[in-house]
């Protein structure tokens, strides 16, 4: 099962990722960007992934506030108790999700050791349910995070050839 669930708008990617691997260094199993197989249906895939995970992190930021996709996500993990809201940006969450507590992490600069991000991991460890496990070394981040994205690139070079008999397919 996955532990959090990080929401975001594209354009935010490299912060998104950021906080993605700060919560992976720290021991905890982190969906963010993983891409999707060939056949996906992307709004399936994300509604699965939410509803199993214990914690969403959505996002907030001058773009995400006005993203169909980011609302709809957050209003998701509302409806199951699981939302974590952060605050990237000097922006207003979008109704109805500007009542509730927002954690702050206006203009993060990605560093891990920022003591803002105490009060994040609080939050997710009380969502989750469990302390993450003993932190993790980079190379064990990178495959957590991004192993998915090189099958996913393999299976997307395969479509994208010309015609393959069923030998050059295997």
């Amino acid at each position: 099962m996955t532990d959090v669930f990080v929401s975001y708008k594209r354009e935010d990617r490299a912060r998104a990722k950021a906080l993605a691997e700060v919560l992976a260094q720290r021991g905890l199993d982190v969906w963010w960007d993983i891409e999707l197989l060939p056949g996906s249906r992307f709004a399936d895939e994300i509604r699965s992934v939410i509803e199993r995970a214990r914690a969403v992190v959505v996002l907030w930021s001058d773009r995400s506030v006005a993203s169909d996709y980011v609302r709809a996500e957050a209003d998701l993990a509302r409806r199951r108790d699981t939302l974590i809201p952060v605050r990237l940006d000097a922006c207003d969450p979008p109704i109805p999700f500007n009542g509730l507590h927002t954690l702050d992490l206006t203009n993060w600069d990605g560093q891990p050791g920022d003591p803002r991000l105490a009060a994040l991991m609080e939050a997710v460890v009380r969502r989750v349910g469990h302390v993450p496990t003993a932190p993790r070394d980079a190379p064990e981040v990178e495959s957590r995070l991004h192993g998915a994205d090189a099958e996913a690139a393999l299976w997307r070079a395969i479509t994208e050839q010309a015609a393959q008999s069923a030998e050059e397919y295997r």
